[in-house]
């Protein structure tokens, strides 16, 4: 049974990689962003069903998500009647404070009102009091990306330019289509603060790639439109590049050349971060950082999943198996943001459903940031049966894990900066040190050594 509670997350962390991918050399590591790191449990704020939560922080402080393939909120929860209906893609809306949101459906087919109903979602903006939504169908290799729009927070929906293959074009048809090898076909609108209050140029920007999951290329690219003109194809531009800092635009999606710096196999989401004054791009297993939506982007981080190209560790499996998280534009911190997520059922954490993440973000400064030791553990000489207790001392930026090694291997449990061996016996015997690490880095302390003889303590 799916308890309807919201699960506090553990103090201890993830630790995480900060090198650059090794298979994409046009990526750097970030000037300004050390490391991140997700606290290492999802929450879970109440009972839904589905995937692909991207959202939108709302003009009534509320964040307008989509959801894919499920019931969505109340879903799988044991809920009599519409809670568990099945839509290929829907609308809802989370109320409260992050993490402790309350969710409810506004749209249980938006925005697929006619057939086929194989819809699904890439992103929502809330702007000029409505809400705009970039949809695609069918799921996977989409065959068109198109826009939609809300003028009820989410309850009803109207498409704009959509059609199906082999249809005659509509006004204002998608160009984002397949058949033209469109890579805006999956489209995700950069969310700035709420209502788009954080934008200052009186432009919307989105990202594009082409295909939901498995992108060939993984190369991203970027286009922008007037505020006012967000639902009209035709006044869309597309990047093409930066020359002495300046970016270069097209009105054809053809003459679109990708970001550099930046890459992602599946649906990826963007906000303006206020704290930092960094644009932020999240992918299932990294977090990118630029000045502004053309870059340079860099790496800030790699968070999550084995299938990264950036070398994971063991401590990545309270996140196995998520995908396709939405950054959430909404309570930031000066070091950290949230997100949503989903996975497949993957043990031992991520189900298909709405769970909550928080991301860490560690600065680049001058100090002691990276983790040192400051005092190592004593030699000690005791008698049989005694207690036995190794001490360590470290400083650096929080969180610090602790791993105590005999003879070089490590001991199971021993996690803490003190390691107590309650009543020693001859096969305790051996050299003892500790293994320190934060997100920036490790140390490993001296090396005490405990011997038992007749005279000792």
């Amino acid at each position: 049974m799916q308890l309807n509670l919201v699960l506090i997350p553990l103090v201890c962390l993830l630790a995480l990689s900060t090198h650059a991918d090794v298979l994409f050399p046009d990526v750097k590591q970030s000037p300004v962003i050390a490391a991140v790191a997700a606290e290492d449990d999802p929450i879970i704020p109440f009972s839904s069903n589905g995937d692909l939560w991207m959202n939108s922080w709302a003009d009534d402080d509320a964040l307008y998500s989509g959801w894919g393939d499920g019931a969505g909120p109340g879903g799988k929860g044991g809920l009599p009647g519409p809670y568990n209906i099945y839509t290929d893609c829907g609308i809802a809306r989370f109320t409260g404070t992050l993490p402790f949101i309350q969710g409810e459906k506004r749209n249980a087919s938006a925005p697929t009102a006619q057939s086929p109903v194989n819809d699904k979602p890439s992103s929502l903006l809330y702007l000029d009091g409505r809400l705009v939504g970039a949809f695609h169908s069918p799921l996977g290799d989409a065959w068109i990306g198109y826009l939609a729009v809300s003028q009820d927070q989410g309850a009803t929906w109207q498409r704009i330019g959509f059609y199906n293959q082999g249809e005659a074009l509509p006004t204002n048809a998608s160009p984002w289509t397949r058949d033209r090898n469109s890579n805006f076909r999956c489209l995700f609108f950069i969310n700035m603060g709420q209502s788009y209050r954080l934008n200052t140029d009186g432009y919307v920007y989105a990202m594009g790639i082409g295909t939901e999951w498995a992108w060939p290329s993984r190369k991203i690219y970027l286009c922008r439109v007037p505020v006012k003109d967000v639902l009209d194809y035709t006044a869309y531009s597309y990047y093409t590049g930066t020359a002495d800092g300046i970016p270069g635009w097209s009105t054809s999606q053809d003459e679109a050349r990708p970001l550099s710096g930046v890459h992602a196999q599946e649906q990826l989401s963007v906000m303006l971060h206020p704290q930092l004054g960094r644009f932020l791009l999240l992918t299932y297993c990294q977090l990118f950082d630029a000045p502004t939506p053309w870059g340079p982007w860099t790496l800030a981080g790699t968070w999550n999943a084995p299938n990264c190209t950036v070398t994971s560790n063991e401590w990545l499996i309270q996140w196995q198996g998520g995908y396709q998280p939405g950054i959430i534009s909404k309570d930031t911190g000066p070091d950290s943001f949230w997100f949503t997520i989903a996975g497949q059922n993957s043990p031992p954490k991520i189900a298909y459903q709405l769970q909550l993440g928080k991301m860490r973000i560690f600065l680049r400064r001058k100090g002691n940031g990276a983790v040192t030791v400051i005092k190592d553990p004593k030699t000690q000489s005791i008698r049989q049966g005694a207690k036995a207790s190794f001490t360590v001392s470290a400083s650096g930026d929080k969180p610090i894990k602790y791993q105590w090694k005999k003879n070089g291997v490590s001991i199971p449990g021993a996690t803490r900066a003190t390691y107590t061996i309650k009543s020693t016996a001859s096969d305790d015997v051996g050299s003892y040190n500790c293994t320190v690490a934060n997100p920036l880095g490790k140390a490993t302390s001296g090396t005490a050594v405990l011997s038992i003889t007749e005279h000792g303590k």
